[in-house]
């Protein structure tokens, strides 16, 4: 993507969307303010509802359905999106080398649902050459909303493509785990019987789905420990913002820098060692010594403080890809200037 126009895409993307709509701002507001007593019941994880924002268009625009309200354009959850993200307008770009291996990766089964309460914003998006349902996507929303009918938490990701407009998925998290939950999404279809003949695994190979669980781990990434980017804390207080607490530029940042050329290095010596391996193994080496190999990459999960405790916390690790009996330098330290960006490698649209 172009990173010399005034404005980023999903910028683009979600001002239009609110323009359609300009009370959503005022009524996404007033929730903000007065959540507690609006919906006392909507948990601390969800920053807006879809279904309150679809109530206040309704009221708004004097209609009986929000379908009504907002066709042809939009539906409830991508106006919500537009308004969570343009709380923040972060955009986080990764290391080709760390995204390809992270989308590699098999969602992995015991990764607890918890852990998408880390994600480092109310909603990001990732910026990301994919395809999804035969559609070219240069990357997505995510974020989580809350069914109150249900009582039941939901993932949503809203895949941008290069005009602005939004094919969708929607994720009930209401497994133990996530690939729990991407299980029981089978069994949510309208007509189940579609897919009476398909097992589960057909269910998880099939391209939606494979591109659902890449889109999966480089969120699950932003919610790990110490992932490679730099600290927002700073950012969020410097800010310029207008009335509403909405910031006037788009924050871009660079994700896996460092990680990513370590991997390359650390291809480049497996590549090299397959070669001396191929080139000089002996018999009687091949015994005493493992050959050198890649240890696959692969995520660590546990909780930390004491069961029931309010201080208890999920802490998710990677573990990257490690060249196994070989000897290396240590990581590579890389300094990657941007112009236009600030010392924290912050890159701001103009």
């Amino acid at each position: 993507m172009k990173q010399n126009k005034k404005t980023h895409e999903a910028d683009d993307y979600c001002k239009k969307i609110i323009e359609r709509h300009p009370n959503s701002i005022e009524a996404a507001d007033k929730f903000y303010r007065n959540r507690s007593t609006i919906t006392p019941d909507c948990p601390d994880w969800c920053a807006l509802p879809s279904f309150y924002v679809a109530s206040s268009i309704e009221e708004s625009l004097n209609k009986t359905g929000i379908s009504n309200a907002l066709k042809p354009y939009d539906t409830a959850h991508q106006l919500t999106t537009a308004l969570i993200w343009s709380r923040s307008k972060m955009v986080y770009r990764f290391d080709d080398t760390l995204a390809d291996t992270l989308s590699a990766q098999p969602l992995d089964g015991k990764i607890p649902i918890e852990i998408l309460n880390y994600l480092p914003n109310q909603c990001i998006f990732i910026e990301r050459d994919m395809v999804f349902d035969d559609c070219k996507i240069i990357g997505f929303f995510a974020w989580l909303d809350w069914g109150a009918k249900d009582n039941i938490k939901l993932l949503r990701i809203d895949f941008m493509r290069p005009f602005g407009y939004a094919k969708s998925a929607n994720i009930p998290i209401t497994g133990g785990t996530i690939k729990e939950s991407l299980s029981m999404l089978m069994n949510s279809y309208k007509h189940p019987e579609q897919l009476r003949n398909y097992t589960l695994d057909d269910f998880f190979n099939a391209p939606p789905i494979q591109t659902v669980i890449k889109c999966i781990n480089l969120l699950l990434y932003l919610c790990s420990e110490k992932p490679d980017m730099p600290d927002v804390t700073e950012l969020h207080a410097r800010r310029s913002r207008n009335s509403y607490g909405i910031p006037k530029r788009a924050a871009q940042w660079e994700v896996g820098t460092r990680i990513g050329a370590a991997l390359r290095k650390a291809i480049k010596a497996e590549v090299k060692n397959k070669i001396l391996s191929n080139e000089f193994e002996t018999s009687e080496t091949s015994r005493s010594t493992p050959r050198p190999h890649m240890r696959r990459a692969h995520w660590h999960s546990f909780w930390k403080g004491k069961r029931n405790s309010p201080n208890r916390k999920l802490i998710l690790r990677w573990l990257s890809p490690i060249v196994v009996n070989f000897d290396e330098n240590e990581l590579p330290t890389v300094v990657s200037p941007v112009k236009g960006s600030d010392s924290k490698g912050a890159n701001f649209d103009d």
